[in-house]
């Protein structure tokens, strides 16, 4: 086993950026150039980054975080929500890449209080003119400060998304006509576009990959969440 998740999953087939979130690198990229840039109070701590309801992290625009260059991408984070309840509308956007006129994905959860999407998660992929995207959610019971791995994938043909490796849900593009796009917007963390709800809860250990990654990969990855950074 190795002894630390880094040492796991930088070697790791197809892996383009990835950000542990700590005090030691916080918004740096191990893999790539992409660094991030904080705006407002982003606390990092030993093995995690904690947003508070309106700070996050820009990601500069790379064509690595796009799943038009290879035709796949996968997304991994882990993620901890303190507070379920919706800042601005009925969701909150926590991570995503799009604005007015050129959207490509988001992720987004409901309140726990909405009427028919308690603690919802999903994983979105758009037109880059906006619209109706074809989504895919886990929704179960997600305790309050209770971490869980969340993995979006999105090839030419589906969107999917896990939870703690296992797959709960898959979606045609072709449901909503989508053809995804290359656009030039940053990646966000903790929000997607400072419209739509920040997160008030804990990120670490992003990863993109320009592949889909097998039931395997994704298992290692939640079965070593316990290794130091």
């Amino acid at each position: 086993m190795a002894s630390t998740f880094s040492s796991l999953i930088l070697p790791m087939q197809g892996l383009t950026h990835y950000y542990p979130l700590n005090s030691a690198t916080q918004a740096a990229d191990l893999i790539g150039s992409a660094n991030g840039v904080m705006t407002g109070p982003v606390a990092f701590g030993d093995n995690r980054a904690t947003f508070h309801g309106d700070d996050y992290i820009t990601l500069p625009d790379n064509s690595d975080f796009s799943m038009t260059k290879t035709g796949s991408l996968s997304i991994v984070v882990f993620l901890t929500v303190n507070n379920w309840q919706a800042l601005t509308g009925s969701y909150t956007h926590w991570m995503g890449k799009g604005v007015h006129g050129a959207h490509e994905r988001t992720f987004r959860y409901h309140p726990d209080n909405h009427p028919s999407r308690p603690r919802r998660v999903s994983f979105y992929h758009f037109n880059a003119t906006g619209g109706l995207g074809a989504g895919s959610y886990l929704q179960n019971h997600i305790a309050t400060g209770t971490e869980f791995m969340v993995t979006a994938q999105v090839d030419l043909q589906n969107t999917m998304i896990f939870r703690d490796g296992v797959l709960r849900d898959s979606d045609p593009l072709s449901d909503y006509g989508i053809v995804p796009t290359d656009t030039s917007t940053p990646v966000w963390i903790g929000t997607r576009d400072m419209r739509t709800g920040f997160l008030n809860g804990i990120i670490r250990r992003v990863a993109f990959f320009d592949r889909i990654l097998s039931a395997s990969d994704l298992l290692l990855l939640w079965d070593n969440r316990g290794l130091p950074d």
